[in-house]
């Protein structure tokens, strides 16, 4: 079964900047110090993915990095993340949410309401998120 754990820039992110490195060749930077991430674990336990939120410079609550091992994909680890972060933002009353996303990867962002705002950009609002995107509502009560 897969898990995923919340964290915060408190806790020991060492698990996300490895995975970080792994998946987008980055560090750590600046936005680190006040995010809240989630970590998806594998069938194994082992760390496979994760993503973070936070507010930015603009005080839009954006969310990015969202990412998994190339050889742990298509197993709803993605899916996984993107929910959890999803929730938080609802549970931190995110007016809306940004992320920037390569067009290929549209679609995917779209399930969980986001819409293209411009050619990377894509924005949710608490009213267009669907939080149970990817499980077609197997996993969260309606």
């Amino acid at each position: 079964m897969i898990r995923g754990r919340y964290l915060s820039s408190m806790d020991d992110l060492g698990a996300v900047l490895a995975l970080r490195r792994q998946v987008f060749d980055l560090g750590a930077d600046e936005s680190d110090r006040m995010a809240v991430y989630a970590l998806a674990m594998d069938q194994a336990g082992e760390p496979a993915g994760a993503g973070r939120l936070y507010i930015d410079g603009d005080d839009h609550f954006r969310m990015d990095l969202v990412g998994v091992l190339p050889e742990k994909r298509r197993q709803g680890l993605g899916d996984l993340i993107l929910r959890m972060l999803l929730q938080r933002a609802l549970d931190l009353n995110a007016p809306a949410i940004v992320i920037d996303a390569p067009r290929e990867l549209h679609p995917f962002f779209a399930r969980y309401g986001f819409a293209a705002e411009g050619a990377s950009a894509m924005r949710a609002t608490p009213s267009s998120i669907d939080a149970c995107g990817g499980c077609g509502g197997k996993c969260c009560p309606r």
